[in-house]
């Protein structure tokens, strides 16, 4: 049964994707936003395409594994960076745009390592032109980036003692086993193989989490009621799973 309503929750999820239309202008906080949300669909799709398979193919729990570890680093990172609107509120949005910046910074270093000057200055031009933003003026130089691991973000957090953020952790790093080769790799991957009650348990709390983030910025926006009635039944159904 509990299978059958996380199904639906998922189902619920896409329909809402279909009908939800977001103004997606440039500010670095919207912006940043918007790419919580679709990843929040693009990993809920996924999931509705490996969740009902569990029993049916036991190795789907591999990539269910991988898929909520990146969930929970999604959780912790949003929380962390739009907390900095109250610790940090003079910084808040620089702070933002230099995280996003970061990716940008090991595309520049990959570009910078091409032998072909003449190609390394092509690629920098369309850089510089697709993401004009996020370089310093007059040069090839992406800004600083904001660079803090999910552990740090997530260590901060547990010192103050904010419990969704340990739970989140906890996740995050038991699910790592699935992502990274060691000596509980194996072991983890047999029981998990091989226990779908447990599987089914995790990956609805785990993802109960992940649902309440991805509900924090949806309420962010100004939605129809439409899609309010929505969200209230997308909840409606979680409480009950």
């Amino acid at each position: 049964m509990e299978t059958e309503s996380f199904i639906k929750l998922l189902k619920k999820i896409d329909t809402l994707n279909s009908k939800l239309i977001l103004n997606e202008d440039k500010d670095i906080v919207n912006e940043l936003k918007i790419i919580y949300i679709k990843r929040f669909y693009a990993f809920s799709n996924s999931l509705l395409s490996l969740v009902p398979n569990l029993e049916a193919n036991k190795y789907s729990i591999i990539a269910v594994g991988v898929i909520l570890r990146t969930c929970m680093s999604d959780l912790i990172t949003f929380y962390y960076l739009f907390g900095l609107k109250n610790s940090n509120p003079n910084e808040y949005e620089s702070i933002i745009k230099r995280f996003m910046a970061d990716n940008l910074d090991h595309l520049h270093k990959d570009i910078s390592k091409i032998d072909d000057i003449n190609e390394r200055n092509k690629c920098f031009k369309i850089m510089k032109s697709k993401w004009p933003e996020y370089f310093e003026k007059s040069e090839n130089k992406v800004i600083k980036p904001f660079k803090k691991s999910v552990s740090e973000m997530a260590k901060e957090f547990i010192a103050n003692e904010s419990s969704i953020y340990k739970t989140a952790y906890g996740f995050y790093d038991y699910l790592s086993k699935f992502e990274h080769i060691g000596k509980l790799t194996f072991e983890l991957q047999e029981f998990h193989e091989n226990d779908t009650i447990e599987n089914l348990k995790k990956i609805m709390v785990t993802y109960s989490l992940y649902l309440d983030s991805f509900i924090s910025i949806l309420n962010t926006f100004n939605v129809s009621n439409e899609m309010k009635n929505e969200m209230n039944e997308i909840i409606e159904i979680a409480v009950k799973i």
